[in-house]
């Protein structure tokens, strides 16, 4: 597994938290995928998969960091547009 949950990355928002449980799982499915027997197809369908969940996610957090007033929420959305790019 590359990423393990650790209640440490809780932030205590059950959306946010929830949207980060599905990208951990994503990862490792495509980790899964990449290291054993290839498996025709499997890789390219969980990039689709994991830039839904990364693009829902970061959508669903920027609205929540805005509602609570953050400082600077154009920083944070630059570094999920950054991220959401490498999938494109």
């Amino acid at each position: 597994m590359l990423v393990t949950w650790n209640d440490a990355y809780t932030l205590g928002y059950k959306v946010v938290d929830d949207g980060h449980a599905l990208i951990i799982d994503a990862i490792n499915r495509l980790d899964r995928a990449t290291t054993r027997a290839h498996r025709d197809g499997e890789v390219a369908g969980l990039l689709p998969l994991l830039e839904r969940h990364l693009a829902q996610q970061f959508n669903e957090e920027e609205s929540f960091l805005r509602l609570l007033g953050t400082p600077n929420p154009e920083e944070h959305k630059a570094e999920h547009d950054r991220c959401l790019s490498v999938l494109a």
